[in-house]
C-alpha cells in the first residue's frame, strides 16, 4: 500500500472519529497506519492532532475503549497549528486520560514521574474546568496506584477520599452519583482487604458489581469488574486455602488462566492470569501435592516468558522464587534454591528499594533460603535487609495509629531475626536486628524534623517548598519527601538500625556501662539478654525463666497493673468518668462518689497540715493505693524480675564490674517486659537489684544513640514547676503534690516559675498551670525559661474505639472550661517545631507517665515523647504513683541532683535507695510536712519508690 492510499484510509478514519463513530481496532490501525508515514510528511502530525481533538472531543474525556492510544497519537504530533489554542488543554487531557489507562490496566509507567506531571498539568489547567477535573483524577488514580506499589494502605484510602470532591464538580446526575457511590464501595474494599477480611473484601467487590450497573457504559468500569470478578473468585479462593479441582494440575491451571483471559486478550491480562492460576495451586504457598507445586512452578515461567512489557513481571519473578522454595521445602532437598536466589536477586534491583511492598518478602525469602544451606551469616544480612522496610513504613505514616498497623510485623520478624544471628554467634547483627523493631513511630517523628533544610541539603528545593506549603499531610507528598531523603543519603542512618560501634560511643558519652535488651521467651524458645557493653565483646545469656506467658507472678502482676482500682488517699491519675471511655485507672481514687472522709470528698485527712500526713497515714496511703491484690502481684513479681533475668545479669555478667563501682546499665525490655520495674528485682536475701546497680530504660538503641550525641544541659535554678493545676472537678486535688512542688521549687529552683494552685489551695500569681502555660515553656527558646520541668499533677491514659490515648492533665485554658491536655503527639510536635530548644530534665510525677499508647516495643509514652523531642532527661512511671509518697520520693531526688550535684540517673536512684532505709534521714531543709510522711513507715511496699524509671542522659 502506497503513501496516498494510507493517507487516504487515515483521512477517512479521521473523519469518523470526528463523527464519534470509531471504536478501538480503527483507532489502532489508525496509529499503525500513521507511524508508517514519514516523520516529516506534513499529514503525519495533521491527522494525529485531528484525532486526539476528535476522541477528546476538544479536552474532554475520550470512550474508555480508545483511551489507551491518545498517548500513540500524541507521540505522532511533532507541530500543532498556531490557530489551535485550544491544543494545551487537549494534550493535557490526552495525557492524564493516559496515565488513568496505563495505571488500570498494569502497563508500566514511571509512577513518580507521571505524578510529577500531573502536578504541574493541574497547576497549569486551574482555569479549565473539565480539563483539571481529568487531571485531579488522574492525580488521584495514579498517587492511588503509587500507594499500593509501596503498601501504604493510608495514602490509598486517601486518594480515594479526595475524589469525592471532584465528583461534587460534576453536578447531581445520576451517572456521577453512582460513581460516588462505586468509590465509596471500592474504598470499603480497600479497608477490608488492609485488615484481612476476605468475606467483607467480597460482600463490597459484589456491592460495586451492582452500583456499576448505574454508571455509563464507556467509562470502561463494566469491563474491568466483569474481569476482576473472575480474578477475585480464584484468588478468593486460593486465599482461603481452598485448591481448585481436578486431578491433573497441569490442565487445572491451563483451564484457570484460558477462563481469565484468552490468546487475544491485553498482555496484562494475559500475564496476570497465569499468575492466578499458579496462585490457586499454590494455595497461599501451603500447598504440599508435589505435582500441583510443579505445575505452579510452570505457570510462573509461562508469565515470565510473555516479557518484561507488563507491570507485574516484578511479582512474576517472585511468585516463582517462592514456588520453587515451597517445592525444595515439599521435596526435602535444596534443588531450585539457587534459581530461587537468582529471580530474588533480579526482583529486587526492580524494587530499588524498601519502598517497595514486596522488599521484606523478597529479603526474607532470601535469609530463608541462605538458612536453608547453612550460611547464617548471609541469612542475617538479608534479614537485616528485609527489616528495612518496617522503618520506611513507620517513615511514610503520619499518623501513628496507621503506623502501628503497617508495622505490625515487625517485633515477630526481629525476634526471630536475632536468634538466627545469636545461633551464628553474631551477637553485633542480633543487636541490630532487635532495634529494627523498636520505637518507629517515635524515630519516624526524630527523622522528619528539619526537613525543609534536609530536603534543599539534598538538592530538592523543590520538594522542600512544597513541604512548607503543602505541610507532611499532603496527598503522596511524604512518600515522595522521604524516598527523596532516603536515595540522596540525607539524613544519617535513615533506615538502617545504629552499630556496635554507635552504641559503645553512646554508652562512653553517657556514662553507662552496657546497653541490654530482654527478650522474652516464646514457646520453645527460651528468653534471651543480648548486651552490648561499652568495653569488650558483646555477649548474650539465654534465660529459661525470662517467659511471660505460663508465668503465674507476672501474668498477675499484668493482670492487676491493667485492672486496679484505687481508693482511699488519692494518686496522681485522672478518675474514670461515665463515659465510653475507658481509663486505666479503673474506678480512680477519689471518684465523684467516693465515701465520706475519702481524699475524694474533700475530708482534710490528705489536706494541707492534716495530721494522719504521718507514718500511720503513709502506711495506710500505702496499703489503699496497692490493695491485695495490686500490692502482692508487686511483691511477687519483685521475687520473679531477680530469678527472670536480674539475678543472672547481676550475679554473673556484671560480676565482672570493678570493685566498689555500682554498674549502670541501660535496659530496653521487649513487649510486656517494658511494664516491669527491673530495679525493683529482688534477691532472696531481700536485697533489691536497684541496690546493687543503676538502671535507665530506653526506646531503643537508635534513640539513645540520638539522645548520646546531644550536648548535655546542666540543671540550673531557672525552669517550670507545675503543682496540682485546679482541673474544675475533673480530678481530686493532689494536696501533697503542692506540697512537694512548692517545696521543690522553694529550695532547689528560687528562680523558677511556678504555676498551678500552692500548698493553701491558692493559685499562683504565676499561672493557673493550664496546657498553654506548658506548651509556652516547651517552645521557650530564651535563656531565662531554663531547662528543668517539674510536674506534680494528675496523668490520664485513656481507650477508646480501640484507640490509646496519654496527657498530663491541667488547668484549663480559660477558666471554666474543660481541663487542659497535654498529650505525646503535642508534646513532640511543639518540642519537633523548636528543635534549637535546650531541655535538661523533665520530671513527671505524674500516673502512667511511662505507659506506651501503641504498644510496648512501640514505647510510645508522655516520657518518649520528651525524650524524642530532644529533652536529654526525663523521669517517668509504670502505674498510678501514691500521693504523698511521691512527694517525698521527689523531694530528695532534687535534694541529690542540687545539693549534691548527682546526675539525674545518679540522683533517681540515691533517692529511692533512702526510701528503702528503715532508719534514714530528711535531708537537711526538707519541709515538715514532706518529713512527716515518711517516718518509720514499711520499707516493704515498692509501689512507693519503684514505679519511678529514668531515662535518657
Amino acid at each position: 500500500m502506497g503513501i496516498e492510499d494510507v493517507l487516504a484510509r487515515c483521512r477517512a478514519t479521521a473523519d469518523r472519529a470526528a463523527a464519534g463513530g470509531v471504536g478501538p481496532a480503527e483507532v489502532a490501525t489508525l496509529v499503525a497506519d500513521l507511524a508508517t508515514l514519514p516523520a516529516d510528511h506534513p499529514e503525519r502530525s495533521r491527522l494525529a492532532v485531528t484525532a486526539v481533538l476528535a476522541l477528546t472531543k476538544g479536552g474532554g474525556a475520550a470512550p474508555a475503549q480508545v483511551g489507551g492510544y491518545l498517548n500513540d497519537l500524541l507521540e505522532l504530533v511533532d507541530h500543532v497549528p498556531a490557530t489551535l489554542v485550544a491544543w494545551p488543554q487537549v494534550r493535557a487531557s490526552a495525557r492524564a486520560q493516559h496515565f488513568m489507562h496505563s495505571a488500570v490496566h498494569g502497563i508500566p509507567i514511571d509512577l513518580p514521574a507521571a505524578e510529577r506531571e500531573l502536578a504541574e498539568l493541574a497547576e497549569a489547567m486551574w482555569d479549565v474546568p473539565r480539563v483539571k477535573l481529568l487531571v485531579e483524577s488522574a492525580k488521584r488514580v495514579i498517587g492511588t496506584v503509587a500507594a499500593g506499589h509501596e503498601g501504604d494502605g493510608r495514602a490509598m484510602a486517601q486518594m480515594l477520599d479526595s475524589l469525592g470532591p471532584q465528583f461534587d464538580k460534576l453536578g447531581d446526575d445520576p451517572g456521577v452519583r453512582g460513581m460516588r457511590s462505586f468509590m465509596e464501595v471500592a474504598q470499603r474494599a480497600m479497608v477490608a482487604q488492609q485488615s484481612g477480611d476476605l468475606d467483607e473484601v467480597m460482600a463490597a467487590f459484589r456491592e460495586m458489581q451492582r452500583v456499576s450497573a448505574d454508571l455509563p457504559a464507556d467509562t470502561g468500569i463494566h469491563e474491568v469488574l466483569a474481569q476482576t470478578s473472575a480474578e477475585l473468585d480464584v484468588l478468593m479462593s486460593s486465599l482461603r486455602g481452598q485448591a481448585p479441582g481436578g486431578d491433573d494440575p497441569v490442565a487445572t491451571a491451563d483451564d484457570i488462566a484460558r477462563s481469565l483471559a484468552d490468546d487475544d486478550a491485553p498482555l496484562a491480562e494475559r500475564v496476570r492470569a497465569r499468575l492466578l492460576a499458579a496462585s490457586a495451586l499454590m494455595r497461599g504457598g501451603e500447598e504440599t501435592d508435589l505435582a500441583r507445586v510443579d505445575a505452579a512452578v510452570d505457570q510462573y515461567r509461562a508469565a515470565l516468558a510473555m516479557g518484561r512489557d507488563h507491570a507485574q513481571y516484578e511479582f512474576a519473578l517472585t511468585g516463582l522464587a517462592v514456588a520453587l522454595y515451597r517445592r525444595s521445602e515439599v521435596a526435602g532437598t535444596t534443588d531450585g534454591l539457587d534459581e530461587a536466589e537468582e529471580l530474588l536477586t533480579r526482583a529486587l534491583e526492580l524494587f530499588g528499594g524498601p519502598r517497595h511492598r514486596q522488599w521484606s518478602m523478597a529479603n526474607g525469602l532470601l535469609a530463608n533460603i541462605r538458612q536453608r544451606l547453612g550460611d547464617l551469616a548471609a541469612s542475617g544480612e538479608f534479614g537485616l535487609a528485609a527489616q528495612r522496610s518496617y522503618a520506611w513504613r513507620a517513615l511514610l505514616e503520619p499518623d501513628p495509629a496507621d503506623a502501628r498497623l503497617a508495622i505490625k510485623d515487625a517485633v515477630h520478624d526481629a525476634v526471630e531475626l536475632a536468634r538466627t544471628c545469636l545461633r551464628a554467634n553474631n551477637i553485633a547483627d542480633a543487636l541490630r536486628a532487635l532495634d529494627t523493631c523498636r520505637g518507629l513511630m517515635l524515630f519516624a517523628e526524630v527523622e522528619l524534623r528539619d526537613v525543609r533544610e534536609k530536603l534543599v541539603a539534598a538538592g530538592r528545593a523543590d520538594l522542600a517548598e512544597r513541604w512548607v506549603h503543602e505541610g507532611r499531610d499532603s496527598e503522596g507528598l511524604r512518600r515522595e519527601v522521604v524516598a527523596a531523603l532516603v536515595d540522596a543519603g540525607a539524613t544519617r542512618n535513615l533506615l538502617d538500625p545504629p552499630s556496635l560501634a554507635d552504641i559503645r560511643r553512646a554508652l562512653a558519652d553517657s556514662g553507662a556501662d552496657a546497653l541490654v535488651y530482654l527478650v522474652p521467651g516464646s514457646g520453645l524458645a527460651p528468653g534471651v539478654a543480648v548486651i552490648a557493653p561499652r568495653e569488650g565483646p558483646p555477649a548474650y545469656m539465654a534465660l529459661q525463666h525470662l517467659v511471660v506467658e505460663g508465668d503465674a507472678d507476672i501474668e498477675r502482676y499484668l493482670t492487676a497493673l491493667a485492672h486496679r482500682s484505687r481508693a482511699g488517699e488519692p494518686n496522681r491519675t485522672m478518675p474514670t468518668l461515665e463515659t465510653e471511655t475507658e481509663t486505666e485507672t479503673g474506678t480512680g481514687a477519689g471518684a465523684a462518689s467516693a465515701e465520706p472522709g475519702s481524699a475524694g470528698a474533700g475530708s482534710g485527712s490528705a489536706g494541707a497540715g492534716s495530721g494522719s500526713a504521718g507514718a500511720e497515714g503513709f502506711a495506710r496511703e500505702i496499703a489503699a493505693e496497692s490493695g491485695p491484690s495490686f500490692g502482692d502481684s508487686v511483691d511477687a513479681l519483685c521475687g520473679w524480675a531477680w530469678r527472670a533475668a536480674m539475678g543472672p545479669l547481676l550475679e554473673r555478667y556484671f560480676a565482672r564490674t570493678a570493685a566498689g563501682r555500682v554498674p549502670r546499665i541501660v535496659l530496653i525490655p521487649m513487649g510486656d517486659l517494658a511494664r516491669v520495674p527491673w530495679q525493683a528485682a529482688r534477691r532472696p536475701d531481700g536485697t533489691y537489684a536497684v541496690e546493687l546497680a543503676a538502671f535507665s530504660q530506653a526506646v531503643s538503641a537508635r534513640l539513645f544513640c540520638d539522645n548520646a550525641a546531644r550536648r548535655p544541659v546542666r540543671p540550673g535554678s531557672t525552669g517550670l514547676v507545675v503543682g496540682d493545676p485546679d482541673t474544675e472537678g475533673a480530678a481530686v486535688a493532689l494536696h501533697a503534690a503542692r506540697e512537694e512542688a512548692h517545696a521543690v521549687r522553694q529550695a532547689f529552683y528560687r528562680s523558677a516559675r511556678y504555676v498551678g494552685r500552692r500548698p493553701d489551695g491558692s493559685t499562683s500569681p504565676s499561672g493557673r498551670g493550664t496546657a498553654a502555660e506548658v506548651r509556652e515553656w516547651l517552645a521557650d527558646t530564651a535563656p531565662h525559661a531554663g531547662g528543668t520541668l517539674h510536674l506534680a499533677c494528675h496523668g490520664s491514659y485513656t481507650t477508646k474505639d480501640g484507640k490509646a490515648t496519654a496527657a498530663l492533665l491541667l488547668a484549663p485554658d480559660e477558666p471554666g472550661g474543660a481541663p487542659g491536655e497535654l498529650g505525646t503527639d503535642e508534646i513532640v510536635r511543639v518540642l519537633r517545631a523548636v528543635p534549637e530548644r535546650r531541655i535538661g530534665l523533665v520530671v513527671m510525677a505524674a500516673c502512667h507517665t511511662g505507659r506506651s499508647i501503641h504498644g510496648y516495643d512501640e514505647a510510645y509514652s508522655l516520657g518518649t515523647a520528651f525524650l524524642a523531642g530532644g529533652v536529654r532527661t526525663v523521669l517517668s512511671t509504670h502505674w498510678a504513683i501514691p500521693d504523698k509518697a511521691t512527694s517525698a520520693l521527689m523531694y530528695v531526688f532534687h535534694h541529690h541532683l542540687r545539693e549534691d550535684r548527682m546526675a539525674p540517673w545518679e540522683a533517681l536512684r540515691a533517692a529511692q535507695m533512702w526510701m528503702l532505709r528503715p532508719d534514714r534521714e530528711p535531708p537537711p531543709g526538707m519541709p515538715e510536712r514532706l518529713r512527716s510522711v515518711t517516718a518509720g513507715h514499711d520499707h516493704a511496699h515498692v509501689v512507693a519508690w519503684a514505679g519511678f524509671v529514668h531515662g535518657g542522659r
